[in-house]
């Protein structure tokens, strides 16, 4: 008898368009010639979940589309918008099943918390502790469904999964979790236990003794494509050392661009458990002065400063202000992000909300970087790894996709990369600008400087393709630029 997979998906015109039939056509194919079934239910409405459920009974249950923490997972209303799907709902919905279905696969961002709502009722819920890049989400999900496909268990399949996508990306390996009959399985040393490289600690310590133990803050900035979460990691840590865990918060902007100003505030409190009476900007405000009352220093990391709503985040950048203002020996904050994080400090100069601030940027790769983030890297030639950044001059996306060709058996790496849909992709951000083809025909730009007065040299850098050399900024890789020249027909 067959075992029904109800893949389900959604995918909202206004948020950022997922990879959803790559992986409902990858799961299929994984799935061929077994004794599973598979019933896909795009445009998810809730009406539509709620049939489908009831119509299919289905074994297994993977959604794959958005989420956002407390605030649920995103269906589609009747125009393609997103809709909230509470947490509430889906618990109620799924312990009705409570009998007919083996698994919930949850394969949506910050998905955490409805995996653990409805894991009573479910024998094995599968989600996802944090934001997961769609790269990686997608060759999680393949993974998954390879180890049923060799009839394996629920269990197993997914420490495989996560085998494999350890091979690719370390630290994202700790992202997916797995209930089993409503208990949380183990997970393997989170990233913290990871040691990080000489160049990396000592790029935090040095952080640390420029201006987090001298009662400053900072911003940290990183062009597009360079990894932080290590780095989060590692000053979360450090910082736990310093000032203990109880004065240490962290959250991370909310990518949701129609959240209100109330709920875009309450989540930011629930990312950093600050108080679950907090549901508004004045209460947030309230919660956060009444900590640093306590008369203890308080250090409060900010992630993902490039998502969300602008009118949001800049409200927070003044009430971060005010706070540091209001609590100067009190405060130490450490901003990450990357454009609009720069923005907000340098955008309208002396008025700018965050121009008092400091910065410093996230360090180039480096071969150290690809050993830790990269480990089946380990076995290989630090003069091949060389020879990939110089190739790639330092660009992450550039590196991570011939470390990919390398593992897949490409012998010439290199013009695979040239030859992959991977340098379109890079110029469709930047593409509809009117000057590019002038542009990509100078080989010099001005003094660098991280807030460019040409708006669209300033794009091009933050878009990671111009490095600052010699005090000038150029073009971070001659190959790439020309493959643009050809794209562009300059």
């Amino acid at each position: 008898m067959s075992k029904t997979i109800l893949f389900l998906a959604a995918n909202p015109s206004n948020r950022d368009a997922l990879f959803i039939n790559d992986e409902y056509l990858a799961v299929k194919a994984h799935l061929r010639n077994t004794e599973f079934q598979i019933v896909m239910q795009p445009a998810l409405q809730f009406k539509d979940l709620l049939d489908a459920l009831r119509t299919h009974k289905p074994w297994m249950v993977h959604f794959s589309g958005h989420g956002e923490g407390a605030l649920g997972l995103l269906l589609e209303d009747a125009k393609g918008k997103a809709a909230y799907l509470k947490s509430d709902s889906l618990k109620t919905m799924f312990s009705l099943l409570h009998g007919h279905t083996h698994c919930v696969f949850l394969n949506a961002c910050y998905s955490e918390q409805q995996a653990k709502q409805i894991s009573p009722y479910i024998p094995y819920i599968i989600g996802m502790s944090t934001q997961v890049r769609d790269a990686i989400s997608l060759h999680f999900s393949e993974q998954i469904y390879a180890g049923l496909a060799k009839h394996w268990g629920i269990e197993q399949a997914f420490y495989w999964a996560k085998t494999a996508v350890r091979q690719e990306h370390y630290l994202a390996a700790n992202i997916p979790i797995l209930y089993k009959q409503g208990q949380l399985i183990e997970q393997e040393p989170p990233s913290s236990s990871v040691s990080l490289a000489l160049k990396q600690r000592s790029f935090v310590d040095a952080i640390f003794k420029k201006y987090l133990n001298l009662n400053s803050s900072l911003i940290l900035l990183a062009q597009e494509g360079f990894q932080t979460q290590h780095y989060v990691q590692a000053l979360r840590d450090k910082a736990k050392l310093h000032f203990g865990a109880e004065w240490v918060l962290n959250f991370s902007l909310p990518a949701d661009q129609d959240m209100s100003e109330s709920d875009y505030f309450s989540e930011l409190a629930t990312d950093c458990d600050l108080d679950q009476s907090v549901h508004s900007l004045p209460t947030w405000r309230k919660a956060m002065r009444a900590r640093l009352k306590k008369g203890k220093e308080l250090f409060l990391l900010v992630t993902r400063f490039e998502k969300g709503d602008e009118k949001h985040r800049r409200t927070l950048a003044g009430e971060l202000r005010s706070l540091l203002e209001d609590f100067p020996k009190g405060l130490h904050l450490v901003l990450i992000g990357g454009e609009r994080l720069a923005a907000l400090k340098y955008e309208q100069g002396a008025m700018s909300l965050l121009n008092h601030l400091p910065t410093e940027s996230v360090p180039e790769l480096c071969i150290e970087d690809i050993y830790l983030l990269y480990p089946h890297t380990a076995k290989l030639a630090e003069n091949l790894l060389q020879a990939i950044l110089h190739f790639a001059d330092h660009h992450p996306v550039l590196v991570e996709a011939c470390l990919r060709e390398l593992a897949q058996g490409e012998s010439n790496w290199s013009e695979s990369v040239k030859n992959s849909h991977i340098p379109a992709q890079l110029f469709n951000r930047v593409r509809q600008e009117k000057q590019l083809c002038d542009y990509l025909n100078k080989n010099q730009f001005g003094r660098h400087d991280t807030w460019a007065t040409d708006p669209l040299e300033r794009r091009l850098y933050w878009q990671n393709f111009l490095k600052p050399q010699n005090g000038c900024l150029v073009w971070r890789c001659e190959w790439l630029r020309e493959m643009g020249k050809e794209l562009l027909k300059c």
